[in-house]
């Protein structure tokens, strides 16, 4: 894993692009090219920056879900950060730094490296363009950085391994004042919309939204609604009808609700697909990564618009009948009992069921078993959202694009913050029964206090947003890992009827006991790989060693 040195050093001697072809991003790699020579025209400058997209957060962000209370890494043996198995050498801990240091790398060189395209090549409105979007870019990873390491080195040109070497940390709100600054100037220059082949691009709308993310994850409520209200107040976005929609291939592109995405093309897949749908779908026995937890599962409103302990309609005997639709968009339902509803996978003609014992449309033994091997399905709910039928015949080649801003977490940022700044008010409900009103919910009851609405978003989110990487950072922002994931509990798996015996079975997976590290900022260590280098990095942060 690559150190700061080793991310300047690389930064600083080779230029990594891709060509550009009808949609922003449909990329071909090319061989590395001489800086020296490069820097010739517009094109080239507009190569170098689509290149600067890969930094973008990814499909694998959703991944960092299962480090909250509602999905589990779905290996015996792993979840390593929940179950407090980490130190100052945790390979997240130095991917988490790196990844994002070659970010801001990247964009400071590509910063400097622009003005040397000569004068008359390239127009003013398409350099002050490109270096907006640089410079979103970098915001988002400094972003990254000071959520996961507070105070942390801070530089917006290239430096030198020297410099690399000795660099000290810099207080985390000075990051964030560049952060809230640099969003705003580059959504100044930024279009309301692209079209053609600029789909794709980071837009206006997309400096605000990150604006209202990185002021709403610090904290700084008045800056957040400012910046939400401000993405609203464009018009140019809505939510998008079919909440399923939005995670399948029809929903991608022009879709009113997408304010940015990460894109992938038939050239540039991922393999999403293989790492988290049913084996019984996918034909495969090892590759699955992470499972929705029974926390998440119960969670979901009945379609009453209640909590399933609170309505009267609910059958415990039937659990998932009759649930809010974010739910059947987000989770396959397996069999609970003979009789109960469970989801049919997609081209199968048997209800899926995992229980021990159960078996295929084919009398073979499900691939899906709760608990039977090292990689498998762990609680019996696995992830539908962000898979695709039509990916079945090769699962690695997946080209679904991922959600980085929505629409409706901006809603839900303005009513957070709003609610924080002076309480429930007509605007905090708007934004909040718009989106009940797709889930096709009924509204939120009138006279609710700050404290209710406060309870009331926080649950809205958990829904709205699960199964897109954010429950990870809301969790420790709300200062509520210990209330969700309190130490020693065990992960509930799903609840069922023995096939055998006839006997309800409520098993907890023993093989991952929460134990979740916090501090009194919510930060991790930094990695041990760059104080060892840069002793200057140090003290710690509080908790951690060398603290």
């Amino acid at each position: 894993m690559k150190t700061l040195i080793s991310i300047i050093i690389s930064t600083a001697t080779v230029i990594f692009l891709s060509g550009c072809q009808e949609k922003l991003l449909e990329k071909y790699p090319i061989t590395t090219v001489n800086p020296s020579t490069f820097w010739a025209n517009e094109s080239d400058a507009e190569m170098a920056v689509n290149d600067l997209y890969r930094y973008l957060p990814a499909i694998n962000q959703i991944m960092m879900d299962r480090m909250s209370d509602i999905a589990i890494e779905s290996a015996a043996g792993k979840n390593f950060l929940i179950t407090g198995a980490v130190d100052d050498t945790f390979s997240d801990f130095q991917s988490w730094w790196a990844n994002n240091y070659s970010a801001v790398s990247a964009v400071n060189r590509f910063i400097k490296s622009i003005e040397l395209v000569p004068e008359g090549k390239i127009s003013k409105e398409k350099h002050d363009r490109m270096i907006a979007e640089a410079r979103v870019i970098r915001a988002i990873a400094y972003t990254f950085l000071v959520n996961y390491f507070g105070n942390v080195p801070f530089f917006t040109n290239p430096i030198e391994v020297s410099e690399a070497s000795t660099i000290f940390r810099t207080d985390k709100q000075t990051v964030l004042d560049f952060i809230e600054t640099e969003l705003t100037e580059a959504a100044e220059i930024l279009s309301v919309k692209y079209t053609g082949g600029d789909i794709g691009r980071i837009t206006k709308g997309a400096a605000l939204a990150w604006k209202a993310r990185a002021m709403l994850w610090s904290g700084q409520f008045s800056k957040t609604a400012a910046a939400a209200k401000a993405v609203m107040d464009l018009g140019v976005y809505e939510l998008e009808p079919d909440y399923a929609k939005l995670f399948r291939y029809a929903g991608e592109y022009n879709n009113k609700e997408v304010i940015l995405e990460r894109i992938y093309t038939v050239l540039l897949p991922h393999n999403f697909t293989a790492l988290v749908a049913p084996y019984e779908l996918t034909g495969q026995s090892a590759t699955m990564a992470i499972n929705a937890t029974k926390t998440l599962v119960d969670s979901y409103e009945t379609a009453n618009g209640l909590s399933i302990d609170k309505d009267p309609a609910y059958n415990p005997e039937d659990p998932y009948r009759n649930l809010e639709p974010r739910y059947y968009a987000t989770i396959w339902s397996p069999v609970y009992r003979n009789g109960a509803y469970a989801d049919t996978l997609w081209g199968k003609p048997i209800p899926f069921d995992c229980r021990p014992g159960a078996r295929n449309e084919k009398g073979q033994p499900c691939k899906d078993i709760l608990e039977s091997t090292q990689s498998c399905n762990m609680t019996g709910f696995l992830f539908k959202k962000y898979t695709n039928p039509e990916d079945m015949a090769n699962i690695n080649a997946c080209h679904q694009n991922y959600i980085i801003l929505r629409y409706a977490d901006v809603l839900l940022m303005y009513a957070e913050a709003q609610n924080e700044i002076s309480g429930p008010d007509p605007s905090i409900y708007k934004a909040i029964n718009d989106i009940r009103h797709r889930a096709r919910l009924p509204e939120l009851p009138a006279g609710l206090s700050k404290e209710e609405m406060r309870t009331k978003i926080r649950h809205e989110r958990m829904i709205e947003l699960a199964m897109e990487g954010l429950r990870f950072y809301d969790m420790r922002r709300w200062n509520i890992v210990k209330q969700v994931m309190p130490d020693g509990q065990a992960v509930a798996q799903m609840y069922y009827y023995d096939i055998a015996t006839g006997e309800k079975k409520m098993p907890k997976w023993t093989r991952c006991i929460y134990n979740f590290p916090v501090n009194a900022d919510n930060t991790f260590s930094i990695p041990f790989k760059e104080y060892n280098i840069n002793p200057n990095l140090l003290p710690n942060n509080a908790g951690w060693n060398n603290d």
